[in-house]
């Protein structure tokens, strides 16, 4: 996402120099597919195999409430 903003000032450098209006242009249509492609990219991975180890091992699960009942002291009078 960041480079949108540098591309959007270097078209705009590209125009006032070369008055090129389809450079610029060309310029900020790369821009706009850049995050999602970068996304796709990091997130790409080969499924998981079966005999691969999970990453979760269960050591805080417990059939214990989250919280614990207290005793609430009630004062009659």
């Amino acid at each position: 996402m960041s480079i949108r903003i540098p591309a959007l000032l270097f078209a705009a450098i590209a125009y006032g120099i070369w008055e090129n209006p389809w450079l610029s242009m060309a310029i900020i249509g790369l821009s706009i597919p850049l995050p999602w492609m970068a996304v796709l990219i990091a997130n790409d991975r080969p499924p998981r195999r079966k005999d691969e180890p999970s990453r979760w091992d269960g050591r805080f699960e417990t059939d214990a409430p989250a919280i614990e009942p207290t005793r609430h002291h009630i004062i009659d009078g």
